[in-house]
């Protein structure tokens, strides 16, 4: 099984790999017109095989490649860039996110961010970032300074009643972190893939955070390990702001 100081480094490694081709990809369109890069197989490719001879009972599911099963109950879940379009675009918001599950639910996971050379990683309950233990964050009442991080599209699909500032980076995973990390107090993510989350769930539930659809249901991160979409949109939010948020966001039609 793969333990974090393991997972700490694949991730860490597979950032080198994603900067020495940053500024130098030819980006091509997916069947669902979004960006990938020769980077991100390549990425996805060495954690692939670095996984599987540490642990090759583990299974394997990443956003490029066929899903690998496993004997252990664990399996790997890897975005080799997430935030592809702001790697494409030469922005430095894109991460690497590596996720482990056990039975289907997330319980470790590292978002690394090369460009800032930022690492954040969770064990079951342990936040850190670059190796150093997070406190718990007390509470503070929102305000025109309170942060959440929103999709690129979201201000086409959503009404949002929120005092604060909305903001968005480009990358799932890295807004899912900063709500770990408290420097958002949510973040809308529409309906991202097992792989977009896998990692951001770990850390923002290790901070005491939830994921949860527009109604405060709770993610059930088993549904999408077939590699299917959310059902409804889901909402990330900082530990004790979950009835705050929730009521925030509508979905409309435009």
């Amino acid at each position: 099984m793969l333990d974090l100081e393991t997972l700490v480094d694949l991730t860490v490694r597979a950032g080198e790999i994603a900067r020495d081709h940053f500024r130098r990809v030819v980006p091509e369109r997916k069947t669902d017109r979004s960006f990938v890069t020769e980077a991100d197989r390549e990425v996805e490719d060495f954690l692939r095989r670095e996984a599987g001879r540490a642990s090759p009972e583990t299974g394997f599911l990443g956003e490029e490649s066929p899903p690998r099963p496993g004997s252990n109950g664990y399996t790997l879940v890897v975005d080799p860039i997430d935030g592809t379009g702001s790697y494409v675009d030469e922005l430095p918001t894109w991460t690497v996110s590596v996720g482990l599950c056990r039975d289907g639910e997330p319980v470790r996971g590292v978002v690394r961010v090369p460009m800032m050379d930022e690492t954040y990683a969770a064990d079951e309950g342990i936040l850190c970032r670059d190796g150093v233990r997070l406190a718990p964050r007390d509470r503070a009442p929102m305000d025109s300074e309170t942060r959440v991080f929103i999709t690129s599209r979201a201000l086409a699909r959503y009404e949002i009643d929120f005092p604060g500032k909305l903001r968005s980076l480009g990358s799932t995973a890295y807004h899912l972190a900063l709500v770990a990390r408290g420097v958002g107090v949510a973040a809308l993510l529409g309906r991202p893939r097992a792989w977009d989350l896998a990692a951001g769930t770990a850390l923002v539930r290790a901070a005491g955070g939830d994921v949860t659809d527009l109604t405060g249901r709770s993610l059930r991160f088993p549904e999408l390990m077939a590699g299917a979409a959310p059902s409804s949109t889901l909402l990330a939010h900082a530990a004790g702001c979950g009835g705050d948020i929730v009521g925030m966001f509508r979905e409309v039609e435009r």
